[in-house]
């Protein structure tokens, strides 16, 4: 599924660059960096450009992005599929919450003409019985660029939260152990860059952990026994809210991870991983 939509010029990159300056002050509050630099390089790319910036939103699926005339450079954001929490039999147990999926923001050169690849990584599918591991999330493509998909997170008798996905040089948050939060994910200091996924949650026989921070959104929070899902580009989905409960599925697009499921007297399932998502803008 895919969604475009255009800019006038007298917007300039202000109203495309909202949500990315909401994006850079939460990095800038986690990490102290300096926010108006990271605005200033991502706007210069297109600025010194004439024209109506266009955006187009790739969902689900697959498919192939084909450059209009007159197009040379493109700005690229690429969010994988976060991996689906772990369920829990008929016991009094939670199971991890999944890992968050990676994102590249990526500016390339192209070609007009050219027939670019994409796939749209899903989130790992809620677990379909009780007593077992989640699913791995999806990788996220367009073109030569591949980005990981979160890791499962697993039972209940194992607590482990799944760990967020590697990218480049990055490594992906830990998933948390028993009742351990899960690790924070990483990024490059500059608005074109990478992002590692957030691990989630661990579970426990009391109170579960929260999902990783990401420097995107927090991991998601953990009620009763289970484990949050890690963050990606939105916030994993919570454990399951009190006693057999099933984990909340991250939100779609996102690439968070699922909340772990909380058990006690019936078997629950872990939540589905978020999909990922595909933005392309450039100048026309």
């Amino acid at each position: 599924m895919s969604n475009s939509y255009s800019l006038s010029p007298a917007a300039d990159f202000a109203a495309l660059s909202a949500e990315h300056l909401a994006i850079m002050t939460v990095v800038d509050a986690i990490q102290n960096v300096d926010v108006p630099a990271l605005q200033g390089e991502h706007t210069a790319g297109f600025a010194a450009t004439a024209g109506v910036i266009v955006v187009e939103e790739y969902t689900t699926g697959a498919g192939d992005w084909t450059c209009p005339a007159d197009v040379h450079e493109i700005e690229v954001m690429v969010v994988a599929g976060g991996g689906s929490g772990g369920s829990v039999a008929a016991e009094s147990k939670g199971g991890g919450g999944g890992g968050g999926g990676a994102v590249g923001v990526y500016r390339l050169g192209v070609n007009p003409g050219a027939v670019i690849p994409y796939t749209v990584g899903a989130g790992g599918t809620q677990p379909a019985t009780g007593d077992i591991d989640g699913n791995d999330g999806s990788d996220s493509i367009f073109g030569e660029i591949t980005v990981a998909g979160g890791i499962k997170g697993l039972k209940a008798t194992t607590y482990t939260g799944g760990n967020g996905a590697d990218i480049g040089a990055l490594t992906g948050g830990a998933g948390g152990g028993i009742s351990t939060i899960g690790g924070t994910s990483e990024w490059t200091t500059a608005y074109i860059g990478e992002m590692s996924g957030a691990g989630g949650g661990g579970g426990a026989t009391i109170s579960g952990a929260n999902g990783g921070r990401s420097v995107y959104a927090i991991g998601g929070e953990s009620y009763g026994r289970s484990g949050g899902g890690g963050a990606s580009f939105g916030d994993g989905g919570d454990g399951g809210p009190g006693n057999d409960e099933n984990g909340v599925a991250g939100a779609v697009n996102t690439g968070g991870g699922g909340g772990g499921a909380s058990g006690f007297s019936v078997a629950k399932y872990g939540g589905a991983g978020g999909s990922g998502y595909i933005k392309i803008t450039y100048r026309k």
